[in-house]
């Protein structure tokens, strides 16, 4: 586990920087037709740590706590993540369970009120999830100000070497992050999780890898289909715009 500490952030080597959501998971034995309600086959729901930023972190520090153990490496200081926990019930909860995992000293509690962040998931008896998230703190708690957000993500990065991004949090705050972790030299990587959208030229511009899955990639390209080999390079080629991101 990563512990926290006021200096752990400074020296952490990778930083995730996205949202953090309480998972809220519905049992269906199929997904509902519209104006359909189904009973699902389990009464109680399952409440866990989600949201693409949490995700990351949590398999990044564990992915590095293995390699500091084959290297005979005390040092679990390397995973910080940065995002914005709400004022609820959910919120403490996802703090104490992220916290065991990760440096949470420049994430912070709401101080507006926003509940947290939640998914809502549905899991058919295939395994395949179908989710609507609702953003809560992840977008409505970031600094508006633009300088004020800058510095807070700038004190966050200071000199991680890689820094890990997705799209649950406004397009703003990737774009800060970016700009900031490339005044170090920092790798950034985009997982385009989040969004269908296409990614602004802006940010294409101050990122190195964007990582999109099937889905994600059609909608980025706004491709009509993905079916050849020829189609998934057309599409990379046109959501990367005329940047040297590597997708």
């Amino acid at each position: 586990r990563a512990v926290a500490s006021a200096s752990a952030s400074a020296s952490a080597s990778i930083v995730v920087i996205g949202s953090i959501n309480a998972d809220v998971i519905v049992r269906v034995d199929r997904l509902p037709r519209p104006e359909e309600t189904r009973l699902s086959p389990k009464n109680t729901v399952d409440v866990l740590c989600g949201g693409k930023g949490a995700n990351q972190a949590v398999a990044a520090a564990r992915a590095s706590c293995a390699i500091d153990d084959v290297n005979d490496d005390d040092d679990h200081n390397r995973v910080s993540f940065v995002g914005k926990f709400g004022a609820d019930a959910y919120g403490a909860q996802l703090f104490a369970e992220l916290e065991a995992e990760v440096d949470l000293t420049k994430s912070a509690r709401s101080t507006r009120g926003s509940p947290n962040g939640l998914g809502l998931v549905m899991l058919a008896d295939d395994g395949i999830p179908s989710a609507v998230v609702v953003g809560g703190a992840n977008v409505d708690d970031w600094p508006e100000n633009d300088e004020v957000l800058a510095r807070e993500l700038r004190e966050a990065i200071g000199n991680a070497k890689i820094v890990l991004l997705q799209r649950e949090v406004p397009e703003r705050v990737n774009i800060h992050a970016a700009r900031e972790a490339k005044k170090h030299n920092a790798v950034v990587i985009l997982d385009a999780g989040g969004s269908h959208s296409a990614v602004s030229l802006e940010l294409l511009s101050l990122i190195d890898y964007v990582a999109p899955n099937e889905n994600e990639l059609q909608g980025m390209a706004n491709a009509q289909s993905l079916a050849t080999d020829d189609d998934v390079i057309h599409a990379a080629r046109v959501a990367g715009g005329n940047t040297n991101v590597k997708v």
